[in-house]
């Protein structure tokens, strides 16, 4: 049976050597720019008060110890995107708990190749190698809903600040993006072999004189203040450890059920661009599988896998927060909707 490489829901030269241990840990010798520059490439700016202190594999490894995941670092100043590395390292035979951090991206995506930017120092620009062999290719959906419940968590340990998810695997702060979910996976339809988790988690970032302003936040806009990032990394990273091990555990349900919980569009009207047109209709609930249930006005109920959901009144920066009246969430399975997952 062949092998397939797909993503659910990018190489630099680096330097180093093997650290006390065993554990080989990398940074690149690239030149580090300065912080917050404006130009043509790079429009957005370091939130006032923000001190860029790079997440060197010293400086991380401190911090993590002896977790499995991010047991080997690779720090670059400056690179295309984290996932590529992460893919070359994977397609090598690299371990898992593989971490990849960049300072800045120039070639960072998101979901339908999007372009993803941040100012040097300004972000957690990651990619985690997973080697998942244990879950089942059709519950492979669950290591985004892993990601996305993982980083939420970690953002409101640290600055107390809530988090709601957009469907599938965005992250807001007061209804705005603040952090995108990219998983890529390689495998057979019986086996996973890899799966590489990347995100860009916006802390310090400036976009209020920017084309952006409305749609994505940062912490440090959110809360008035810059945040150190190695804290957020440590959290994000003791999260997904402690989710990934319940999956290894065969508690996908509560992983699936806390990610549910979290949807801000789950009973709204929603409109919906998928590979197929755009149609508008009632967010329902989401299936195991993760696929997103919207009842169309004229009573069908689709299954939407892949595509953008916004909210009807104001395009894709019309994210609901998930508080107050405005949004009443997940209040169980919808009539005819499926509910639960096993892992």
């Amino acid at each position: 049976m062949g092998r397939t490489t797909w993503c659910s829901g990018p190489w630099a030269r680096a330097s180093g050597g093997r650290r006390p241990g065993g554990r080989r840990s990398w940074s690149s010798p690239s030149p580090t720019p300065a912080p917050g520059r404006r130009g043509p490439d790079m429009p957005l700016s370091l939130f006032p008060g923000a001190e860029v202190e790079p997440l060197t594999p010293e400086r991380v490894e401190a911090v993590l110890g002896s977790r499995h995941l991010g047991g080997r670092v690779l720090h670059f100043s400056v690179l295309d995107t984290t996932m590529e590395v992460a893919r070359r390292e994977a397609q090598s035979g690299a371990a898992e708990g593989l971490l990849v951090l960049a300072e800045e991206q120039r070639a960072g995506r998101g979901r339908y190749h999007r372009r993803w930017e941040a100012p040097f120092g300004s972000s957690l620009l990651a990619s985690l190698l997973l080697r998942p062999t244990f879950l089942p290719p059709e519950r492979a959906f669950l290591l985004t809903a892993l990601a996305a419940l993982a980083v939420a968590e970690a953002v409101e340990e640290v600055s107390g600040l809530p988090c709601t998810l957009k469907w599938p695997n965005d992250v807001l702060l007061q209804g705005r993006k603040v952090c995108g979910i990219l998983v890529e996976l390689e495998g057979t339809a019986r086996r996973l072999e890899w799966a590489v988790v990347g995100w860009g988690l916006n802390v310090n970032v400036d976009f209020r004189a920017s084309e952006l302003a409305g749609r994505a936040i940062s912490l440090a806009e959110a809360a008035g203040r810059p945040f150190p990032r190695l804290p957020l990394l440590a959290a994000c990273l003791g999260r997904m450890e402690a989710h990934y091990q319940a999956l290894r555990a065969g508690q996908g349900e509560a992983v699936w059920s806390a990610w549910r919980g979290r949807l801000s569009m789950l009973g709204r009207p929603v409109e919906v661009a998928s590979p197929e047109g755009m149609f508008s209709g009632l967010a329902l609930d989401v299936a195991p599988d993760g696929a997103l249930l919207v009842r169309r006005a004229d009573g069908r109920l689709e299954r939407v896998r892949a595509g953008d959901v916004m909210l009807p009144t104001g395009g894709d920066d019309a994210y609901c927060d998930g508080g107050g009246s405005c949004c009443p969430g997940p209040q169980g399975g919808a009539e005819g909707v499926p509910s639960g997952v096993g892992a």
